[in-house]
């Protein structure tokens, strides 16, 4: 086992045991923690965060996916500026679209783009923004999808040209 999935076993095992350690004291003690419930996505963003520190870009890429999704589930529960979860699900279109980009499993970020601008677009009806929603901006969404359609059939599946490094020698 690596040094880094050790490492983020421990950050994992540690938050673990913490929140369980004061759940305990707040159910034998008798005193309550206001809200604390509320804090339960910090526990799918402790296995996020041990993910992460894995090896492969895999792990890597399902740690960060934990990640995000975890926010979005804090945002909810938190209701951050008044969202809920009716309102917020194009925000996590738009943070898996981030973590697709950030770290792609399979080395493309076209998926990513597609995410991020499906959520954007999703956001703008959702809030109509603009004065969009979803009966006058369908044709964006057609734009949108056509745009990535044309991008995979143009760049994706090529190969991969990396410059020689030159070296003095």
């Amino acid at each position: 086992m690596t040094d880094s999935k050790k490492n983020g076993q421990l950050i994992a095992g540690v938050l673990l045991a913490g929140l369980g350690l004061v759940l305990t004291l707040q159910h034998l003690a008798g005193f309550e923690i206001y809200g604390l419930y509320r804090l339960w996505p910090l526990i799918v963003m402790a296995f996020g965060v041990a993910r992460l520190m894995g090896s492969t870009t895999k792990e890597r890429s399902s740690g960060l996916f934990l990640i995000f999704l975890s926010l979005w589930f804090l945002i909810n529960t938190l209701e951050v500026y008044g969202l809920d979860w009716g309102e917020s699900w194009p925000l996590l279109l738009i943070l898996l679209g981030i973590s697709r980009l950030i770290l792609p499993e399979d080395g493309r970020r076209s998926g990513g783009f597609l995410l991020l601008a499906i959520g954007a677009w999703a956001f703008i009806n959702v809030f109509e923004v603009w004065g969009l929603y979803w009966e006058n901006s369908w044709s964006i969404g057609l734009i949108i999808v056509g745009l990535f359609i044309v991008w995979r059939a143009l760049f994706e599946g090529r190969p991969v040209v990396r410059s020689k490094e030159i070296t003095n020698g």
